[in-house]
């Protein structure tokens, strides 16, 4: 099976803030937003309460991988980004021409966004960040392609419309 088959009708949602892109595959976009939705009506209800966090509750739901990237020098000085922008733009345009998926824009929380993973907002808050981090094989599963790979056929794309 084609790399382009296996990505045909697939769906991936896209976010970003402060200067950080962030995606996502339909399901773990949809795992984010169920969570987001009970917590929501939990606060609602008043039940949270301060010594429980109620995040950790849906732990076994899986809400990642979230895969981020930024400008390049900060990629490079951050070892936690998935890659540069020009690795994010490589992959939205390997997705979407060459192998029938799609790219959605959504909102969800675009980790190493704010700050958390330095320490900024305490000790905890870094490590419920850094629990972002990803890695190649599961770059690999969501996307059928490694990050070398993604870059590799945007290169032959640019190069047939060029020819």
């Amino acid at each position: 099976m084609s790399e382009a088959r296996r990505l045909e009708g697939r769906v991936f949602c896209t976010a970003y803030n402060n200067g950080v892109y962030a995606i996502v595959t339909a399901d773990v976009m949809a795992n984010l937003s169920r969570v987001g939705k009970i917590v929501a009506r939990l606060r609602a209800m008043d039940v949270e309460d301060e010594h429980v966090d109620i995040w950790k509750m849906f732990a076994h739901i899986p809400r990642t991988p979230i895969f981020t990237f930024t400008r390049e020098e900060r990629a490079k000085e951050s070892p936690w980004f998935t890659g540069d922008e020009m690795v994010y733009h490589a992959l939205v345009d390997y997705l979407i021409p060459g192998t029938g998926g799609e790219v959605r824009s959504s909102g969800f929380f675009v980790p190493f966004s704010n700050g958390m993973e330095v320490g900024i907002h305490g000790s905890k808050a870094q490590q419920d960040e850094l629990r972002h981090v990803t890695t190649e094989q599961q770059f690999r599963e969501a996307f059928g392609v490694s990050f070398d790979g993604a870059l590799d056929v945007v290169r032959q794309m640019t190069c047939e419309k060029e020819d």
